[in-house]
């Protein structure tokens, strides 16, 4: 191989000779790369081997170029500048085609034309005004939504002030983007409010050029005219609310991701916090009584990643602070301003009720304990006279029997048992009834008792240790007393009050 067939085939850009009927003569291994040759394709012509036909009569211009896109049978794509070279070997014509692979810097050129059409096209979709500066306040480009907010094409704005397209002025805004960029070689931000009312959010950057020094000005300027408005709306509700809560006869807590971010005196009061500094979740959570804390803390733990949206969920638990137990109920709702969440706690302090609601379960237990032990004492008399006679027993053991019966029916200490409890659930009950009607004796006020905790006439009776037809009678007095009517029920007068 001499010194010519050696940079033929070692040459980086693929080579191929043709004689005039088009059958390859050489190649290059370059050219065996791109169109996937063995040793076998010579002699073979060209278009079988590559699967294109070249017209040889075009190529005997010289400055003939083409070019071409070409897949090969390992479906590869190439891009190729094909040229050629017209020569004579010992009388017949050969054609020397290059075929010059630019596949890469294609690539890159389609790469960059795609990212800045990429680049404008997300630009012009842009709500936001976006605009290039230079440092004279000249418009070098700006979106579409710029444009459109001119009123005026991209030709028009083109190198004109940027202060007398938008302000109709003869020098610079006050407050002016480029002038602060140019002072501080920093981003900016501001908030610009128009002659006619519309709000702009201001956001400059600077840009340097190779050399580091500031070439030109980025602004992209947003309408916050509407979102200014709902500020404005919801910081008059918000100072509404706030008055409103502030006299709320119940506690209400705004919590900003766990944080509160309000709380009115009701609610610093019931959980006896002196501010709303000193109130937190974790702070809270030391104070919840030890059996419920686990289900608070569940709670908790729903609440933070706002799990409780989508309805309005109650709470109660018991808070155990200052040596005493105070029984909570909360209701928790979400809601969302201005893309922020909030969640809304209503705080009740339930203490009295719930204690109230252990004395009714207290004075229900022994109302029926009461009636029970009476109901029994009364039924062994009834036992002991008939065993008596059957069995002929002494008269003094009957005495005895009767006398130890009889220690066990205390009604005054029965009475005052009952009377504390019921008047801890009926608070003012008696005094109501003897404001009305003063003449009322403590064995009526004791009747209106029992008729107010629905005891029957026999219960009563069974009670005060007499005959149902004394409770009867009894009844009627009191009725007069209460000046009703033969038509008008003791009963539901009594629950009347």
């Amino acid at each position: 191989m001499n010194i010519y067939e050696e940079i033929f085939n070692n040459s980086l850009d693929a080579k191929c000779i043709l004689d005039e009927h088009s059958q390859i003569v050489a190649y290059n291994s370059a050219f065996a790369e791109i169109f996937a040759c063995d040793n076998s394709c010579k002699g073979k012509p060209f278009e079988s081997v590559t699967n294109l036909q070249l017209n040889l009569a075009l190529f005997d211009n010289k400055n003939y170029k083409l070019n071409i896109k070409y897949k090969n049978p390992k479906n590869e794509t190439f891009y190729l500048e094909v040229s050629c070279l017209t020569i004579s070997l010992m009388g017949k014509k050969l054609f020397c085609f290059f075929f010059e692979n630019n596949t890469e810097k294609l690539l890159q050129e389609f790469a960059l034309q795609n990212a800045e059409i990429e680049k404008e096209a997300i630009l012009d979709y842009q709500t936001d005004f976006v605009i290039v500066q230079d440092l004279d306040y000249n418009i070098l480009w700006a979106n579409k939504s710029a444009t459109e907010g001119s009123n005026l094409t991209l030709q028009e704005m083109l190198y004109r002030k940027c202060y007398e397209i938008w302000s109709d002025d003869n020098s610079p805004c006050e407050n002016c983007s480029v002038f602060r960029v140019k002072q501080t070689l920093k981003p900016e931000e501001f908030i610009r409010k128009t002659k006619n009312g519309t709000y702009w959010l201001i956001k400059a950057s600077p840009i340097f050029n190779k050399d580091g020094k500031l070439h030109r000005i980025l602004e992209i300027a947003e309408n916050i005219t509407q979102k200014k408005e709902q500020e404005r709306i919801i910081a008059e509700n918000e100072a509404q609310y706030r008055t409103l809560a502030k006299y709320a006869p119940v506690g209400i807590i705004v919590f900003d991701n766990l944080v509160p971010v309000f709380a009115n005196p009701k609610a610093l009061d019931i959980l006896e916090f002196k501010d709303i500094d000193e109130l937190s979740i974790t702070e809270l959570l030391n104070y919840i009584y030890p059996d419920d804390y686990d289900y608070f803390h569940n709670f908790i733990e729903l609440m933070r990643d706002y799990k409780l949206k989508d309805e309005n969920v109650t709470v109660k638990f018991r808070l155990e602070k200052n040596n005493k137990v105070k029984y909570i109920i909360s209701t928790v709702s979400y809601f969302n301003v201005l893309d922020k969440n909030y969640y809304q706690v209503i705080i009740i302090d339930n203490t009295e009720l719930a204690e109230l609601s252990a004395i009714q379960r207290k004075l229900a237990v022994e109302s029926v304990y009461l009636n029970e032990k009476n109901k029994l004492i009364e039924e062994l008399n009834k036992r002991h006279k008939l065993l008596a006679k059957k069995y002929n027993i002494s008269d003094e053991d009957v005495r005895r029997l009767n006398k130890l019966l009889n220690s066990y029916f205390l009604p005054e200490r029965d009475w005052e048992i009952t009377k504390k409890h019921f008047e801890a659930v009926h608070k003012n009950f008696f005094t109501n009834l003897k404001k009305k009607f003063p003449n009322l004796t403590q064995n009526e006020l004791r009747h209106c008792a029992y008729i107010r905790m629905n005891y029957t006439t026999k219960e009563i009776a069974r009670i005060l240790n007499v005959a149902p037809s004394s409770v009867q009678k009894a009844r009627l007095r009191l009725k007069k007393k209460l000046k009703l009517n033969s038509h008008q029920d003791l009963y539901l007068f009594i629950m009347s009050i």
